[in-house]
Order: structure tokens, then sequence, then C-alpha cells
């Protein structure tokens, strides 16, 4: 057995027995009856819904090698027995929403499959943030289609879980957390979580796998992070029944709506005015441009590989012509001249689809 082996066992085996010392030093005060709760995990694809729910039940699990896709696109619904925390979850591990209209299908399957297992209540439900992601235009369309789904009166029992948040410290989640307040798009959403903001983590596949001694500190920030979840799902908060509408209901601060697909880094994309700003200026440019694309193009008459070579110059007084007589001269013109305008018209173009997408 290789050293990095030795080592990994080594780093399991503490992590538990640390983790069961940790759990046999709990007093449960007070009424000691089980205390059953109802969770709901909500949030885009690969948002860490289901690392959530194996860190609650066990927070010692390794998480599962990275992978592009979403190792499951179905319900899943688990009861699990804590009784060194005297509670009873049944966690609901909902398929990913993506911030469109077909967010409400989503939602009243879920609403659907939850009754027929006798869930007609939820004591706390939990959107996820994949830290890793950041916060997208789908995660603020997301929320609203909640809302507008299951009704203005879930806020009471709605938190937000930011995930992949095992190697962040006390500064940084404060940092974490006034960021998103103070962001100007989503300041107003956080305003729903009623039941605020809170963090999840997982060990980490690649150090396990190394035998990282980082490991140790991961695990202690998971496990804190997992009693301040278990101290939230325990509160006294009054359960809520979710019923679907006959159709999404629209209030005047939400609405049911449609983001665009493509971000990066988790930053917010350009929004709606901005996009048409820059396709009408474009525009506008391609249209100013043509009459100069066609004397540029009478500067240079022949074709030859691929490249356009000049003959003579620019007639100036000829940029009077119109659109019209463009286009007609161009219809009239050798094949070698409409190739070359073909090849120029196709450069721009190409220019211009690097700042104009219709899905950006």
């Amino acid at each position: 057995m290789s050293a990095t082996s030795l080592q990994k066992e080594r780093i399991t085996e503490s992590i538990k027995n640390n983790y069961q010392s940790l759990e046999n030093r709990k007093q449960i005060l007070g009424d000691r009856n089980v205390v059953e709760r109802n969770i709901l995990l909500l949030g885009r694809s690969k948002s860490g819904k289901t690392t959530l729910k194996q860190m609650i039940k066990d927070p010692t699990l390794v998480s599962h090698e990275s992978n592009l896709l979403s190792d499951s696109d179905t319900i899943e619904i688990e009861t699990m027995e804590l009784e060194k925390s005297n509670l009873s979850l049944t966690i609901v591990d909902a398929n990913g929403l993506c911030g469109r209209p077909e967010d409400y299908e989503k939602l009243s399957m879920i609403r659907q499959v939850t009754a027929k297992r006798g869930i007609d209540n939820f004591h706390c439900i939990c959107y996820c943030l994949s830290l890793e992601a950041g916060i997208r235009q789908q995660d603020i369309a997301a929320v609203k289609n909640i809302i507008n789904c299951y009704g203005e009166h879930i806020k009471s029992i709605l938190c937000m879980v930011i995930t992949r948040c095992e190697g962040k410290v006390e500064e940084q989640r404060t940092r974490i957390k006034a960021e998103i307040e103070q962001d100007y798009l989503f300041k107003d959403v956080i305003k729903l979580f009623d039941q605020g903001v809170h963090f999840s983590g997982c060990l980490k596949y690649d150090d396990w796998y190394q035998g990282n001694e980082a490991l140790y500190n991961q695990f202690s920030t998971i496990y804190g992070y997992r009693e301040k979840l278990l101290h939230l799902f325990r509160k006294n908060i009054e359960r809520v029944c979710i019923e679907i509408p006959s159709k999404p209901t629209v209030s005047n601060s939400t609405s049911i709506v449609t983001i665009d697909e493509r971000s990066t880094n988790g930053s917010y994309q350009h929004t709606n005015v901005a996009q048409n700003r820059c396709r009408y200026f474009i525009v506008g440019v391609f249209c100013f441009c043509l009459p100069l694309l066609y004397y540029y193009l009478q500067s240079y008459s022949t074709y030859d590989g691929g490249n356009i070579i000049d003959h003579h110059s620019t007639n100036v007084e000829g940029y009077r012509s119109t659109v019209p007589t463009i286009i007609e001269s161009v219809t009239q013109s050798s094949s070698e001249q409409r190739i070359a305008f073909h090849q120029i018209i196709q450069r721009f173009l190409e220019f211009c689809g690097y700042f104009y997408n219709p899905f950006e």
C-alpha cells in the first residue's frame, strides 16, 4: 500500500472518530421527543443540493469527483433519522430549476410527487447556490418563479444555502453575505429569504485523493455549517402548506421571468436595454458603412486567391449614390467584384457577430 493510501486512511479514520466524539457530547435539553421536519431543496442543476443532503446525513463523506453533468434530474425523497440531534428529516431533493417559465411545470411536479408521499407541508425551503458558479440571472428568475408558483407566504420558511464553502473562514463568509446584500440586482431578491443566508460544504475529493491534511480544517468548518442548519430546522417555524395554483400568479414585485442562457464566472449578464442599444448601434454602423463599402469595392477591381488587389483610388464624389444604386451596381458587376463584395460583408458581419448574439 502506498504512502498516500495510508495517509488517506489515517485522515479518514481520524475525522470519523472526531465526528463521533462531537456527536456523543451533544446534550438534548428539554423535550426529548423526536422532531419531524420536511425540508425542500431547490436550485439550479449542479448547485450542490444532493451534496447538501449528504452532508446533513453524514458530514464525513467525501464529495464525488467533479463532473460536467448533473448526477440526477429527478425528484428524490429521503427520510433520515439523526438520533443525536433528535431530528427526523424528510428531505426532498428536487430537479434543477432554470429561471424560465418551464420552472412552473417542475415546481408543479414537485408538489404532485410529494403529495403522493403524504407530504402536504414544509418547515423549510432551502434555495441552493454554488459559490463556484456564483449568482446568475437564472437564480434571480428562479427565486421569483418559486414565489409566484407557491405563493408569497413561503417567504417565512425560505432560506439561501451557499454550497461549496468548505474552505471559507468567518471573515470570507461575512464578505460574501455583504456582497449579496449590496448587489444592485440581487439585493431586492435577498429580502425574500426570511430565514437568512447559510453555508454548506463537503470534504473535497481532490484533497482526500492526495491525502491532504487540509481535510481536518474542512471537516471542522463543515460540521459547524451542519450544526447551524440543524438548529434552523429545529426552530419552531410554522410549517407552510404549498398548493399549486391553476396558473402562475403574478404580483407587482415578481413575475415569471424568461432570462438569458449565457453567463460567465457567475457574473450578471447585460440587461435587455443594454443588449438592444448594442444591436441598434451595430445596425446603424452597418447602414452608414454600406456606401463606403461599395466605393471601397470600386477601388479594388480584381480578386485573386482570396486577396483583394488595389488598382485605383476611391472616387469621393461617387459617395452620393444611394443604397438602391449600390445594390444595382453590385448585381451588374463582375463575378470577381461580387465575390469581393460578399467577402467584405461577411467579414463585417463576423466582426459584429462577436458583439451581437441573440442569446447573450
